[in-house]
């Protein structure tokens, strides 16, 4: 990997960072305005960081299924399997996002 690249991963590292923690302190702020800390008798810290975990979970769950779709889209082009049509170059243009799998005619 090049310096630039890494330069480029760095900051959306960053980014993602400070997002996480805007959305924490919503979270806390959430929590406290809802009397939610009361309710589970804990503090809007801990819960708020809980809810901020459970969302990262999911992310990383969701990248990780994106990355099982691109592979099962790769192996059905690559098998020719009868009745599943993927277009050419899904897995690019889906990098990011959840490869679709469609049925062919």
């Amino acid at each position: 990997m090049n310096p630039m690249e890494e330069g480029m991963i760095r900051a959306k590292q960053d980014e993602n960072r400070a997002r996480f923690e805007r959305f924490e302190r919503a979270l806390r702020k959430l929590v406290n305005e809802h009397g939610m800390d009361s309710v589970a008798q804990t503090p809007d810290f801990i819960l708020a960081r809980m809810l901020l975990q459970a969302f990262a979970t999911y992310a990383s769950s969701a990248l990780a299924r994106d990355a099982f779709m691109r592979n099962m889209a790769a192996a059905a082009n690559e098998a020719k399997a009868p009745g599943i049509l993927v277009p050419e170059g899904v897995a690019r243009e889906a990098e990011g996002k959840s490869a679709i799998i469609v049925e062919g005619q």
